[in-house]
């Protein structure tokens, strides 16, 4: 009996001290850290749309987040759990203009939490004026002094706002605007305008706030301006303050939708007659033009998508059917010749005592007419011109039978209307050969040369 008394107290004794031990470690301390947020957003926000992030950490894990108190309130919320601060009242916000939300953020884990201070600086949104900005994109020129013009870029947008990027784009760090090795940038630079509509919104006031002009390390240049705008004419007039460590400097400078150096060279509905010759420089369709007429410009959208024959097919499908864009096609053609015979890629040949001369064009075909557009005496012309065909079968159904040209303007060589060719000859539609003996006038010597080309298919 006495051993067991003994041997329950040894354990009683035991079992107090392994007691003891764990009551003596220590807990682990819960640390939460939280880092306060300043940042500045527009007042134009949308619902949910992201402000910023408070960041907050603890050394057991993660922790959650919500806000304690809000100045003005209800315009945030805060994720739980990652602590991003998004718009919750986007209408509230809109409404604040110019001032500051203050919030104090709980960052906790557990019974331990840390707060963060954010501040967020509300900047009133630009009012979204109605000039079309959007109308100057893309390449545009700069014009300095009635220098050379200088090539740049430009994004607009619908809200008035036009940026425009170029090295020295107006010029102010350029010692020969002729040429190019005297600019001293060494990068390309936007520079951001605001125009302003006036009551037609096609024309109105240019706003260039002081900006920097950092085109080059080692030239610190700000620059600033204001001007006028129209979409119409495409041109924006401004008058610049550049201002660097050696002064302020003023310029007036013009930025064109087209190359102010060759606008005189322009056609801008490619219709073959150049603007300032043109009665209507957006009509494709004016002047009005005879069949046969060929110095159009096919790759030009505004004329490829007309119908200056109103027969109801634009004239690119006339190109690429190889009929005239300016014959009306709906007309029921009462011509019995099958000029389709040939339509499309042509060549001509003639025999100059041994030597062969050889010419090509293409074939545009009409009702009892071919157009040849192309150099039909392979006289190099670098302009274009074109010779019409009257068929006329020999007899009611026959394939065969006579062509004439009667006397029309030969326009081979550039600036030069005044050579005429004229003609008549024979065809075959079977053989698809035309022989053709022609007249033609040359008014450069006062001449008249005769000769004889046949005209068959391209191979």
């Amino acid at each position: 009996m006495k051993r067991v008394i003994i041997c329950l107290m040894a354990f009683t004794v035991l079992l107090s001290t392994s007691c003891n031990k764990d009551d003596d470690e220590p807990k682990k301390e819960i640390i939460v850290s939280a880092e306060d947020l300043q940042a500045t957003i527009k007042s134009d926000l949308a619902q949910g749309e992201t402000v910023g992030t408070v960041v907050g950490s603890s050394n057991d894990g993660s922790v959650n987040f919500n806000i304690q108190s809000q100045t003005p309130q209800g315009v945030l919320a805060i994720g739980t759990t990652d602590g991003v601060l998004t718009v919750a009242d986007a209408n509230l916000l809109s409404t604040l203009g110019d001032t500051d939300i203050v919030l104090v953020v709980n960052v906790t884990k557990g019974e331990v939490s840390k707060t963060a201070n954010v501040t967020i600086t509300v900047e009133e949104a630009a009012v979204c004026t109605t000039a079309n900005a959007a109308a100057f994109s893309g390449d545009i020129f700069t014009d300095a002094s009635s220098e050379d013009a200088r090539t740049i870029s430009a994004m607009g947008d619908d809200c008035g706002l036009l940026s425009v990027t170029g090295v020295d784009p107006f010029y102010f760090l350029t010692g020969d605007p002729t040429d190019p090795n005297t600019i001293l940038c060494d990068t390309q630079i936007s520079i951001t305008a605001q125009l302003t509509p006036d009551a037609s919104n096609d024309a109105g006031t240019v706003t260039i706030t002081e900006q920097d002009y950092g085109c080059a390390a080692d030239i610190m240049a700000k620059i600033n301006g204001t001007g006028t705008y129209d979409v119409t004419s495409g041109i924006i007039n401004l008058t610049l303050t550049f201002t660097d460590d050696l002064g302020t400097f003023e310029s007036d400078v013009i930025i064109n939708l087209e190359n102010p150096d060759t606008n005189d060279s322009m056609d801008t509905d490619g219709d073959g007659v150049l603007d300032p010759d043109d009665e209507d420089a957006n009509d494709p369709c004016l002047p009005v033009q005879s069949q046969g007429y060929v110095g159009y410009d096919e790759t030009n959208t505004t004329w490829a998508t007309a119908d200056c024959d109103g027969d109801g097919t634009s004239n690119q499908d006339e190109v690429a059917n190889f009929t005239d864009p300016y014959v009306d096609d709906s007309v029921s053609c009462t011509s019995t010749v099958d000029t389709s015979v040939w339509a499309g890629n042509l060549e001509s040949e003639e025999d100059l005592g041994g030597f062969i001369n050889e010419g090509s064009g293409t074939g545009i075909t009409g009702c009892g007419t071919l157009t040849f557009a192309g150099d039909i005496l392979g006289i190099f012309c670098d302009d274009s011109p074109s010779v019409t065909f009257a068929f006329t079968p020999e007899s009611d159904g026959a394939t065969n039978g006579t062509v004439e040209v009667v006397s029309q303007s030969f326009a081979c060589f550039d600036g030069i209307d005044a050579d005429t060719i004229e003609g008549t000859g024979t065809y075959d539609e079977t053989t698809g050969v035309i022989v053709f003996d022609y007249s033609f006038y040359d008014s450069d010597f006062d001449e008249t040369i005769t000769g004889t080309v046949t005209i068959t298919k391209a191979d």
